[in-house]
């Protein structure tokens, strides 16, 4: 089936911000995961994302689509395809990078 995604990127070079679109083919069973897999062994092998134990336990495939927090290993693809809605996924946001690097510099912790 047919699946299109888009996912919010940024290039660290230019700095800038941009919405790149996907579409693949992925099986009826597909959850947001498997298809965010076939994107980057087939398509974009930029594509950076977290993942851990496929078992909607850990938390750490965390995302947000269409603005709402989901687990990527959770959440199903097939009514969303065949609604015709492409949705856009985006990080977190939970994770201050650059206070949590400062706080680890301070305490001199590597």
């Amino acid at each position: 089936m047919k699946m299109a995604l888009k996912i919010q990127r940024y290039d660290p070079i230019a700095g800038e911000r941009a919405v790149k679109e996907y579409e693949v083919d992925a099986p009826d069973w597909a959850t947001l995961l498997d298809v965010l897999d076939i994107v980057k062994d087939k398509q974009d092998g930029t594509l950076a994302y977290r993942k851990s134990c496929r078992m909607m336990i850990c938390g750490s495939c965390g995302m947000r689509m269409d603005g709402a927090a989901v687990l990527a290993c959770k959440t199903r693809m097939v009514d969303i395809a065949e609604s015709g809605h492409v949705p856009v996924i985006s990080a977190m946001g939970n994770m201050p990078r650059g206070h949590a690097v400062a706080r680890l510099r301070l305490r001199g912790s590597w």
